[in-house]
């Protein structure tokens, strides 16, 4: 005869999980805690490592500060801009004189271009001539702008891309003066052994 016991498995365990985490977490966050305070007033060093504590403070807010008033003057700076040129658009239809439209157009090429000094700039009753050198991606930039500005009726076209040598064209001879430099001072040092 055998006895067929059904005893229901309990899971003790799993029922006291979540309080045993609370414990351990509290534990460490009083841990924690106390560590800190110990930190901040301990009786030989507490003073300075909290003067310290207070001054790295004081800097990030002055930091946070400045950076605030940076990007508030940088938006100031930037709406200023938009409106002056839409304040130019509405006026737009005021000719504009030669010397005057190549001379905005030279302020505006450094943002355009990475080479300026190498483009010329000549108008003539607002029909303008761009001539020079300009990089692949900087050319078609440049004549929309150009053609985009205040007084400028049209934009002739004559400038020469030019495509920069890459650096590993250079590579090679200034590999071959390093070797020869390296054997030059290497048979001044034999030669001094010889003697």
């Amino acid at each position: 005869m055998t006895n067929t016991c059904t005893c229901h498995k309990t899971e003790l365990g799993a029922a006291h999980t979540p309080d045993a985490v609370k414990a351990g977490a509290g534990l460490m966050l009083a841990a924690g805690v106390g560590a800190g305070l110990m930190y901040f007033f301990d009786p030989n060093r507490g003073r300075a490592r909290r003067a310290m504590a207070r001054d790295k403070a004081v800097k990030i807010y002055h930091e946070g500060v400045e950076e605030t008033e940076r990007v508030i003057e940088d938006l100031e700076n930037r709406a200023t801009g938009l409106a002056h040129e839409a304040e130019a658009l509405l006026h737009s239809t005021e000719p504009v004189d030669d010397e005057t439209l190549v001379a905005r157009i030279r302020a505006k090429l450094g943002r355009l271009v990475s080479r300026p000094h190498r483009v010329g700039v000549t108008a003539v009753k607002g029909h303008v001539t761009l001539a020079g050198q300009v990089r692949p991606n900087e050319s078609d930039s440049l004549v929309l702008a150009v053609r985009a500005m205040a007084g400028v009726k049209e934009v002739e076209n004559r400038l020469e891309v030019v495509v920069p040598a890459s650096a590993d064209s250079h590579a090679f001879p200034r590999l071959l003066a390093e070797i020869a430099a390296l054997a030059g001072v290497s048979t001044l040092l034999l030669s001094s052994r010889a003697r």
